[in-house]
């Protein structure tokens, strides 16, 4: 938005903005030098006018004074997005995320469920891309003549279990090859690596290793060629009550099932993240693209894991949040969470495939 704005008027909408985020009430002028402005009632009503032609405030149904429209909001954030917030050490964050966590998806749940707190909004919070995660152990149990139970380890706590079905005439022989083979060959290896064998690599070893490789190398592709999605770990679901404004019974009821829906929230919320996965972004109203989040923003941004790829965070909240507040402590919590997951990620890389599963067996 090309907007040349005096300071003055600049600071004025700052004001009116803040105000908003702490009260839910309009401001009018008086109210204005009250908080700092250093100018007349009448100079600073004539810089509200200028601001309301430009769209950016308007006038409140029940009072004199003035509210941030969706504009005057996206004018202030891109204002705060282009300083470039700095990402600071946040000490209560990191002794939170320092406790001890038995796995990596508890870690990764109580974040979101932390973060959620911290700035009371519905926080997302997606894992890495799939394909750099590592097997790390692989093992086929019987469940009755026609299935088996599929256990899949991921980065020694990431647990993974499917149900195989598997023909009547192929022998158990044949599937603890299966799984010596998988052993042999997979375990250490990243998930995109093994999808790319089983496509590639696999298919002319079947014929020498196994008495009926078309099965063998169908139910190879059914455990490793799946869609492999991020997972993600959602917190304050409920937070939405506080963030719009219901007109009707009906309006709630729709606004309910759609924040307790996860699969259509999910999936518009995880777009916006892939649309600049690097960079922080703030989507305010309609930019959300859905008729009931018109009254919501969402900020996204991410995490790194040196090697191990790169996460998403999302939060959801109220058009009014405290921006500046909550960028500021989205920023800490992506530095705080990236150099809490390198600490884990640095210890299994640090120590031998083969040490480190004797040790988690």
């Amino acid at each position: 938005m090309n907007l040349t704005l005096k300071e003055r008027q600049l600071q004025i909408l700052k004001l009116i903005i803040q105000n908003y985020a702490q009260t839910n009430k309009a401001i009018g002028s008086k109210a204005l030098i009250d908080k700092g402005i250093k100018a007349s009632s009448a100079t600073i009503r004539n810089d509200m006018s200028v601001l309301e032609t430009l769209g950016l405030i308007e006038k409140n149904h029940t009072s004199s004074g003035r509210q941030p429209t969706i504009s005057g909001y996206k004018l202030y954030v891109e204002g705060l997005l282009s300083a470039t917030l700095q990402k600071q050490r946040n000490e209560t964050l990191r002794r939170s995320l320092a406790g001890n966590f038995p796995k990596l998806t508890d870690l990764l749940s109580y974040s979101a469920q932390l973060l959620s707190e911290v700035t009371n909004t519905t926080t997302f919070l997606f894992s890495p891309s799939m394909d750099l995660r590592r097997l790390t152990d692989f093992q086929l149990f019987k469940l009755n003549h026609t299935q088996k139970i599929v256990l899949l380890v991921y980065d020694y706590t990431q647990v993974e279990t499917n149900i195989l079905s598997v023909g009547e005439h192929l022998p158990e022989e044949e599937l603890l090859r299966l799984a010596t083979l998988v052993q042999e060959r997979f375990i250490g290896k990243q998930f995109g690596e093994i999808q790319q064998q089983v496509r590639m690599n696999l298919p002319m070893v079947m014929y020498q290793m196994f008495h009926f490789p078309s099965e063998i190398a169908a139910l190879l592709e059914t455990i490793f060629l799946n869609d492999a999605t991020r997972q993600v770990y959602i917190a304050g679901k409920m937070n939405f009550l506080q963030s719009v404004e219901a007109t009707s019974i009906a309006a709630f009821k729709e606004m309910y099932h759609f924040f307790t829906q996860d699969e259509q929230l999910v999936q518009l919320i995880e777009q916006k993240t892939k649309e600049d996965s690097f960079a922080t972004r703030v989507f305010i109203g309609k930019d959300l693209g859905h008729p009931l989040l018109e009254e919501m923003s969402l900020i996204t941004t991410h995490y790194e894991i040196t090697n191990h790829g790169v996460g998403s965070i999302a939060l959801l909240g109220a058009n009014n949040m405290n921006y500046e507040k909550t960028l500021s402590l989205v920023h800490s919590f992506s530095m705080e969470l990236s150099e809490r997951l390198n600490e884990y990620y640095r210890y299994l890389d640090t120590n031998s495939f083969t040490e480190r599963r004797k040790e988690w067996l």
